[in-house]
């Protein structure tokens, strides 16, 4: 399985960037560049135009888990995959922390690069971490 995380420490209080994230989770999945994000049931389900590609995924939250937020893939081009978002209190701050892990196959194994998806993910948190910085300044 391949994994991508990136982290950034934010100068506020864990308890706001967590309800930053999960009060808004449409528009922090929208942050990383998804063309459209909608919530059907308990389910996220996200898309990108990439090209004439259009690639959708129906992610579902896992539960249980220590994340502030955490969803696996129910539907989509991966086998499988996960992502997890980590609020940590710091000294002085939160660090956030994403992880995304996921195992290529069927279709997308073929078509896609392992580095293009992590790529692609890299610059996706990225943006939801500046998105974060944004808000935090609001």
């Amino acid at each position: 399985m391949a994994s991508v995380t990136r982290s950034r420490f934010f100068q506020a209080d864990p308890e706001t960037v967590g309800r930053l994230i999960a009060d808004d989770v449409v528009g922090f999945m929208k942050a990383a560049g998804f063309d459209s994000v909608s919530v059907e049931e308990d389910c996220l389900e996200i898309e990108r135009r990439l090209g004439l590609a259009n690639l959708s995924l129906t992610l579902r939250p896992i539960d249980g888990e220590e994340a502030t937020l955490a969803f696996e893939q129910e539907a989509g081009l991966f086998e499988a995959m996960t992502m997890q978002y980590f609020v940590e209190p710091t000294a002085g701050g939160t660090e956030l922390e994403a992880r995304t892990e996921f195992t290529l196959g069927g279709v997308a194994g073929s078509v896609l690069d392992e580095t293009l998806v992590r790529r692609q993910r890299k610059s996706e948190l990225e943006d939801q971490f500046d998105y974060l910085e944004r808000a935090l300044e609001d």
